[in-house]
């Protein structure tokens, strides 16, 4: 038996390889309950959907608490590539490729139901994390700088409907 967290992190892979003709960049996304790669891994593009938080939530209509709970649960969407070699520059227009990318899967999941393990999950919120000077265009740049790896963490909320 699969758990619940695993098979809505198994249902935004499939969204993402139905959907693979639909982005500027070319990658098979793998769900990974724990993410890891090297940097000779990361020479080509690799995008991982890994299991997130579960929440319950009490519901409520008009300002008043409906007595039931609405479970949610975050996936999370990395995408990572390492660019350029420890001698040179980062090239900015792959960086810019890559945002690009991450900008796709965020548009893809707007307002976008899934199922999973038979219940209805619809998207509710999506954003990108980094660190915190660089979560407002989502990747790390420290990382980039450092060590030549464009690092785009996008985080999925979903809520379960059914």
């Amino acid at each position: 038996m699969t758990s619940f967290a695993k098979s809505l992190t198994d249902a935004v892979t499939a969204v993402l390889v139905a959907d693979a003709d639909e982005f500027t960049e070319s990658f098979t996304p793998t769900t990974k309950l724990v993410p890891r790669w090297t940097l000779e891994d990361l020479a080509t593009l690799r995008v991982s959907v890994c299991p997130g938080a579960f929440a319950r939530v009490g519901a409520a209509r008009g300002g008043h608490e409906t007595g039931h709970d609405i479970a949610s649960n975050s996936v999370y969407v990395l995408v990572q590539k390492r660019i350029g070699t420890d001698e040179g520059a980062v090239d900015e227009d792959d960086v810019d490729a890559l945002l690009l990318l991450v900008e796709q899967i965020i548009g893809r999941f707007r307002k976008r139901a899934v199922t999973a393990t038979s219940k209805r999950c619809v998207c509710t919120a999506r954003e990108t994390i980094g660190a915190e000077e660089a979560a407002n265009v989502g990747f790390d740049r420290d990382i980039l700088a450092n060590h030549h790896v464009f690092n785009g963490v996008i985080k999925l909320d979903f809520a379960v409907l059914s």
